[in-house]
This record gives structure tokens, C-alpha cells and sequence, in this order.
């Protein structure tokens, strides 16, 4: 992930924006299976600011994750966005909160990403402010290490299949 040109003031609300939407996730509820819905628009273009807010809100629903759901994304074409940023950075932080709360064991995460993609991975683009990638390797490392074992991925760019055989497991379903 590569920043730019971002002043200090604004890298601090984007920080207190984040704050704010994790310490906002419920903790699981024992006995139960909780899904956490994490819905990311990797780019700052509104219409997948849009589709991360559609996204949230059916999986949410779906699947009974209210009070378990974040969104990270840029503006919906209304007006600047009040959710945090969706990035490389805060996906790793949105999903290490998730393992914290989660029970390993009987909870899942339903992940919802919405970008471009290359052969390499979901690409990260935030005007001219922000670039990068998430390689298929990378999800993997990140979701393992965080012990995010049941998880659905919701994966939607191109090339995003590239995904599937990286992130295949027991517990894991792959939709690109």
C-alpha cells in the first residue's frame, strides 16, 4: 500500500473514523453463531462505495449480523464518506478486530470485497492518494494467522479467481 499526499489532520480522522467503527462491533454471543460482516469497496470510485453499502446491508441482514457489520468504504457520490477508508491497512485492522471478538470456533466472517483486479490480486486505488494491492497470499496469511477459519468470501473484480485455490480450506467458501 502506498499513501500520498495525505495531510496529517486528515489521516487522523480517517484513524478516528476507524476507531469508531470497530469499537461499535458487538462481542459473540456464546452458544451462538455470530456472522461478522466485513463489506470493503477497495476503490474510492462511488459506485463501489455503493455496492460495499448494498452488499453490507443484504449479508447483514441475511445472515443475522447486526451490530456485527463494517463497512470500509469511500463516498457513495452523495458527499464525502463518513465510513473509514477501504485499504490494504484497514482490512487487515477490521479483520484482526474481527478475530477479538469473534469465537474462533463457532463464529464466521462473511467477507465482501468490491475492486479492480489483476492476475495478482484485488487492487487498491484511492484517487490519487492512495495505490496497492492484496495478493491471494496475503488474504490467506492475514485470515490464518487471525484464526478466521470460517469464512465466506465474497470476492468481486476481476481476475478475483485467482483467490479460489490460495483460500481453499474446510471452512471456506470462495464466490468471485
Amino acid at each position: 500500500q502506498i499513501e500520498r499526499d495525505r495531510r496529517p489532520a486528515d489521516e487522523l480522522a480517517e484513524h478516528r473514523k476507524l476507531e469508531r467503527a470497530l469499537a461499535a462491533l458487538a462481542r459473540q454471543r456464546p452458544g451462538t453463531v455470530d456472522a461478522y460482516v466485513v463489506a470493503v469497496a477497495l476503490d474510492s470510485d462511488p459506485v463501489f462505495g455503493r455496492e460495499a453499502r448494498a452488499a453490507a446491508d443484504v449479508l447483514s441482514r441475511g445472515y443475522g449480523g447486526q451490530g456485527r457489520t463494517l463497512v470500509l468504504a469511500g463516498s457513495d457520490g452523495s458527499g464525502p464518506s463518513e465510513l473509514p477508508r477501504g485499504s490494504p491497512l484497514n482490512i487487515a485492522i477490521a479483520l484482526a478486530r474481527v478475530a477479538e471478538l469473534a469465537d474462533e470456533n463457532e463464529d464466521a466472517l462473511i467477507l465482501y470485497t468490491t475492486s479492480h483486479g489483476a492476475p495478482f490480486g484485488l487492487y487498491y486505488n484511492d484517487g490519487d492518494s492512495g495505490y496497492g494491492a492484496i495478493s491471494p497470499n496475503r488474504l490467506r496469511s492475514m485470515l490464518d494467522q487471525l484464526g478466521l477459519r470460517n469464512r465466506l468470501l465474497i470476492l468481486s473484480a476481476c481476475y478475483s479467481g485467482v483467490f479460489v485455490p490460495v483460500l481453499a480450506s474446510p471452512g471456506t467458501a470462495s464466490v468471485t
